[in-house]
């Protein structure tokens, strides 16, 4: 028994320098979760760990990761989170080196990339919207306004930071 536990810490070890070394070569803070553990599948051959394993050794080492639990609507199906993932969302909770703390521009650069994420994907879906829906069209509009002002705000906020 403490031999299989050996190798389970080994395993473990090997994972958690892994999941380090894909952190560190990325420049996006908060990594998704569940998008770490889709890399370490295409990483590591043979590697065994569940999302919800991975999710724990995350958890349990709070000296080298600061995890954010983040609920995942309910509503969104497993192809429309395939459709998501493609355009380069992800959702669920992240993950971040704990001694990797982003300075403010670096935060208001990263949200900013993620907005213009999100709003080319609303643009799509507005393009991809049934000239009949005039309901959903115009929750669209409302939705790439409201971004817009944001955008408009955070640019305002990086020119102070210079």
């Amino acid at each position: 028994m403490k031999e299989g536990k050996k190798i389970n810490n080994l395993e473990n070890q090997k994972t958690i320098q892994n999941i380090i070394e894909i952190l560190n070569s990325e420049k996006e803070f908060f990594y998704p979760v569940k998008k770490l553990w889709y890399e370490l599948h295409n990483r590591v051959y043979d590697f065994k760990l569940s999302l919800e394993q991975l999710k724990a050794l995350l958890k349990e080492n709070d000296k080298i990761f600061k995890y954010y639990d983040f609920d995942e609507p309910k509503e969104i199906d497993e192809i429309n989170e395939i459709r998501m993932r493609e355009l380069g969302y992800w959702m669920g909770d992240r993950v971040m080196l704990a001694w990797r703390t982003p300075k403010k521009g670096e935060l208001i650069q990263a949200t900013l990339e993620q907005l213009t994420k999100m709003m080319n994907a609303l643009e799509m879906a507005y393009e991809g919207c049934s000239i009949e829906d005039e309901e959903g069209r115009v929750h669209l509009i409302e939705l790439l306004n409201r971004a817009k002002e944001l955008k408009e705000k955070l640019e305002e906020e990086m020119e102070k930071e210079g």
